[in-house]
């Protein structure tokens, strides 16, 4: 869930509410993939930090010129 909150919240004041189901399920999507990945590649990230706050806050930037009405 946390991922689907930082996913969203870059753009949250441009979007509609359709579209931020959306990023917020792609962006979990993207979170299940991405842990399977670190796990493959034993990354050492207990936390899980760098995906949450790394990586989904750079999808964020890259969907924020999607998906912005104005």
């Amino acid at each position: 869930m946390i991922c689907g909150v930082t996913s969203v919240a870059s753009c949250m004041d441009n979007i509609s509410i359709n579209g931020g189901i959306i990023i917020s399920l792609l962006g979990g999507c993207l979170y299940f993939f991405l842990s399977k990945v670190y796990l493959k590649l034993e990354v050492d990230d207990p936390l899980e930090s760098s995906i949450i706050y790394g990586w989904m806050g750079v999808f964020s930037s890259i969907v924020v010129g999607f998906v912005d009405q104005k």
